[in-house]
C-alpha cells in the first residue's frame, strides 16, 4: 500500500469511527420516577430553554406533561435522549437519562 493509499485509509477509518452513534443502554431496575419531581425538572434545566422546548415552541412546548407526552406518544423522546442527539448544547448525565428513559418505560405517567 502506498503512502497516499495508507493516508486515505486512515482518514475514511477515523471518519466512521467518529461519525458512528452508539445508541446507550438504559438499564430500569423498577424504581418509579415522578414527572412533577423528577422528569419536569429535567426538562427545564436542559430541554425547555429558548430556541428548543418553550413555552409554544414549534418544536415541542416541554414546560408542561402535555407537551412532553406528545415526544413519548410518537416514540422521538426516549430515542433522541439514547442516541444522545438531544438535548442539544448540553449532555445528560447516565443518571439523567436513566430517569426519563425509565419514566417512559413505566407508562410516562403524570405523577
Amino acid at each position: 500500500m502506498t503512502k497516499m493509499n495508507t493516508v486515505v485509509f486512515l482518514l475514511l477509518m477515523t471518519m466512521g469511527v467518529v461519525s458512528c452513534k452508539k445508541e446507550e443502554v438504559v438499564e430500569c431496575d423498577g424504581t418509579v420516577y415522578s414527572f412533577s419531581q423528577q422528569v419536569q425538572p429535567l426538562m427545564n434545566k436542559s430541554c425547555n430553554t429558548s430556541g428548543c422546548h418553550s413555552q409554544n415552541s414549534t418544536l415541542g412546548d416541554f414546560t408542561a406533561y402535555n407537551g412532553v407526552r406528545t415526544k413519548v406518544d410518537n416514540g422521538s423522546l426516549k430515542a433522541r435522549i439514547l442516541d444522545g442527539t438531544m438535548p442539544v448544547n448540553t449532555t445528560l448525565t447516565v443518571e439523567e437519562k436513566k430517569i426519563i428513559v425509565c419514566w417512559v418505560e413505566a407508562g410516562a405517567l403524570d405523577n
